[in-house]
């Protein structure tokens, strides 16, 4: 370690033009980060039901889009028509929209078709707009769809192309000035835009928006703590310029290799500026401490570097295994920040471990005399073990028994709550209630449909044509299984067109006949003359595949997979092995995701204990250590756990990685503690006054980096993310309980097992 410290001293002008190019290189790629949370980053490559759900695109058209509903209990008047057909056309000049259907493009469509010609000639008495109304509220194709059924509220609904989270995003920026445009030419407010575009593009912004909150908010806690801790100048600027170029680092890396910004990636910069600052306060804490002793600035870089550098290491490996522990999760986003969150760890230590040597060999000796005087009048307190540090050691020593009793109970307490915690994911769970996307989207599912796409795909098979009879029949009982189903809103297929086409040109046969396999085919092909475009899209050109296209409101995974579950087993009872059905969409996606949520977390904490154990085992020569080490560290996570189980917070794709990086962020003081007793205990063999020893060095610091890392952590409850919000509150959770039992259970560890370390 000597020979590593004179290096990092003699070649520091070197370390800083490397440190100062590598930044600039990872500088220039951080800038161009991008944001991307559309639901396909979530599933893990080459997941067969995205790959069916790309098919299906392909054969029926795109599945996304955005909706426009608009309230009014004169909506059928040619003043209110004229308005929503002038939206329509402006979203239909949007690049990126594949089309519009509206109440005003059913209008015109139905003016036009030969059809309802006629029947305007048999209502020549009666207002054609009325007509229109009584015709379009007797049509299943349209009510619920772009007509509520009191006739009172409307949607203009677009079908969005796929396209990058950029294109979308301009797409829904362009949509609020349309709407904006309008508002203001015609002195209303009553619109109300949603649709799974417009959630997309409102994921990416607030992910923005945390990245642009929490960066300064931390530094600002960060700072105020670091001029508490250490009340002088390079005490708070060389964290400052630490940390600030270990987040370069890491933002860089990752979009250099090709990544976007997500809601759980954007974590990375507020992880990266809490573990950076925790070693860079160690780092401090023991040369302020050195130079408080022999006064030689130099000498005490030397031993700093010496006696903290493994430790250090330890916690920054320790760590990455935590995080890198997550590349076995299936959820891509979860996978892909473990990875580069490990790489940024191990790069700030790096920095770190350079970095601040070198700065505190060159700032002048004024700038740490503030701390080294409040030191010297320290120091004479804690001779014989007195202060708080000391009352801690004695009060372990004295109830040894009881406090290792009661952390057993209180794990015990924890464990139940865990058995009562639940994955789920639900989209709009992300946003606060009072968000306008949420406002919108709660009155679009009350008034008009839900907002979540799932679709049944039939397929004839040796049957060959959709159109069948039988197969109709068997569609026709599918919806009507689906109408029982409280969360599913509208079901649309060909059987609805044919069988109000059928009814409406045989209304004067009192013996409607027979649709026979060609007629229905002959109804679907006079859509046009109807002014019925729409039913295009419900079944494939060779009419070997049909659609039953639902709409379903916003519940969690947990309550879709038992709806698919119901379904399936409905299909496989009712329809002949001759025909298949498959359902794909955003719902069974969710259920997907959910699976890989349980999956993610029973993997990734296993991997994550068992590496960080043999690491610890390894470093510190002995396997009896690195099993005690394990306890204390246990505990917090059993309690954040429990938290999540009693306070009803879901499993999701943010909180999934709460028991991995709590392991990996808890064990770093842990590994501080046992690297300082492992020093204290080679003087003289005592298991006691090297404990107290130990507390006394490292306690100060110990707790100091909790609270920074606590108070960074707590900085995640600003997020407009509810998943954030609860990771931040458990990291936090987790901090505190990790400090109590390093400073309290591993000690009565130590003095129950009395390792000989």
């Amino acid at each position: 370690m000597e020979r590593i410290a004179n290096i990092i001293l003699r070649y520091r002008i070197l370390f800083f033009v490397l440190i100062g190019l590598l930044t600039g290189l990872f500088g220039y790629y951080a800038i161009k980060s991008k944001t991307d949370n559309s639901i396909e980053v979530w599933l893990k490559c080459n997941d067969p039901k995205l790959d069916y759900y790309y098919d299906f695109i392909d054969k029926f058209g795109d599945d996304e889009f955005l909706i426009i509903a608009m309230d009014g209990d004169d909506i059928f008047n040619g003043k209110k028509l004229k308005l929503i057909n002038d939206i329509a056309m402006r979203l239909d000049a949007v690049r990126g929209v594949r089309g519009v259907i509206s109440l005003a493009s059913v209008y015109k469509e139905k003016l036009s078709a030969p059809y309802f010609k006629e029947v305007l000639k048999k209502n020549k008495a009666r207002p054609v707009l009325e007509v229109f109304k009584e015709s379009i509220l007797d049509d299943p194709m349209y009510v619920n769809n772009v007509i509520s059924s009191d006739g009172e509220t409307t949607a203009i609904i677009a079908t969005v192309a796929k396209g990058s989270p950029e294109a979308r995003k301009e797409l829904v920026k362009e949509t609020r000035e349309i709407l904006r445009v309008v508002e203001t030419e015609n002195n209303m407010k009553n619109f109300f835009l949603a649709g799974p575009s417009v959630v997309n593009t409102e994921l990416d912004r607030m992910s923005q928006k945390d990245m642009r909150t929490f960066t300064p908010v931390m530094f600002a806690v960060a700072l105020i703590i670091l001029v508490v801790l250490f009340k002088n100048i390079s005490g708070v600027l060389i964290p400052a310029i630490t940390i600030g170029i270990n987040i370069i680092w890491t933002m860089g890396l990752f979009v250099m290799f090709g990544n976007k910004m997500n809601m759980v990636s954007g974590m990375l910069i507020p992880l990266v500026f809490i573990i950076s600052l925790a070693t860079t306060v160690h780092i401090l804490n023991r040369f302020y401490q050195e130079v408080m002793l022999s006064g030689d600035r130099r000498e005490s870089i030397l031993k700093t570097v010496k006696y903290i550098c493994v430790p250090c290491f330890l916690t920054c490996v320790t760590t990455s295994i935590g995080f890198l522990s997550l590349v076995v999760s299936d959820v891509t986003p979860v996978k892909a920040t473990g990875i580069f969150m490990a790489a940024g760890i191990m790069m700030s230590f790096f920095v770190c471990i350079t970095l601040v040597p070198g700065m505190l060999s060159l700032f002048p000796e004024w700038m740490s005399r503030p701390f080294m005087n409040i030191q010297k009048e320290r120091s004479s307190i804690n001779q014989g073990f007195k202060g708080v540090y000391g009352l801690i050691g004695k009060f372990v020593k004295n109830n040894t028994i009881y406090v290792f009793f009661f952390s057993l109970v209180f794990v015990g307490v924890a464990i139940y709550g865990v058995t009562k915690i639940d994955a789920e994911s639900s989209i709009f769970e992300s946003f606060p209630e009072s968000s306008e996307i949420t406002r919108s989207t709660e009155h679009i599912e009350q008034e008009l449909m839900g907002l979540i796409p799932m679709d049944i795909v039939v397929d004839a098979g040796n049957m060959g044509s959709v159109f069948q009879p039988d197969v109709l029949l068997k569609m026709e009982k599918l919806q009507e299984y689906l109408k029982g189903i409280p969360e599913v809103t509208k079901s649309v297929s060909v059987v609805d067109y044919v069988k109000h086409l059928n009814r409406l040109l045989n209304k004067d046969n009192l013996d409607n006949p027979v649709v026979t396999k060609d007629k229905a085919i002959d109804y679907v092909k006079l859509a046009s003359l109807h002014g019925d475009s729409i039913v295009a899209s419900l079944y494939t050109e060779n009419y070997n595949e049909g659609r039953v296209s639902v709409r379903m409101k916003n519940v969690g995974s947990s309550r879709y997979k038992l709806i698919v579950n119901d379904i399936e087993g409905f299909i496989k009872e009712n329809f002949p092995l001759s025909v298949s059905c498959a359902i794909t969409g955003i719902v069974p996606l969710l259920m997907d995701m959910q699976g890989y949520l349980i999956e993610s977390q029973i993997k990734t904490f296993t991997l994550a204990f068992i590496l960080i154990f043999i690491c610890i085992a390894l470093l510190l020569k002995s396997a009896r250590v690195g099993m005690m080490s394990m306890i204390p560290n246990l505990i917090p996570i059993a309690i954040t756990l429990g938290v999540m189980g009693y306070m009803d917070i879901n499993l999701d794709v943010a909180t999934i990685m709460i028991a991995s990086v709590a392991i990996g962020i808890s064990v770093d003081d842990t590994i501080h503690f046992l690297y300082r007793f492992k020093e204290e205990f080679r003087k003289d063999g005592e298991h006691y006054l090297a404990i107290q020893r130990t507390l006394s060095g490292v306690g100060r610091a110990l707790i100091f980096t909790t609270v920074v890392a606590t108070c960074g952590f707590l900085v995640f409850c600003l997020s407009s993310f509810k998943a954030i919000q609860y990771f931040g509150l458990l990291t936090a959770i987790t901090m505190v309980s990790a400090l109590v039992s390093d400073l309290f259970i591993l000690p009565s560890c130590i003095l129950l097992f009395k390792p000989k370390c």
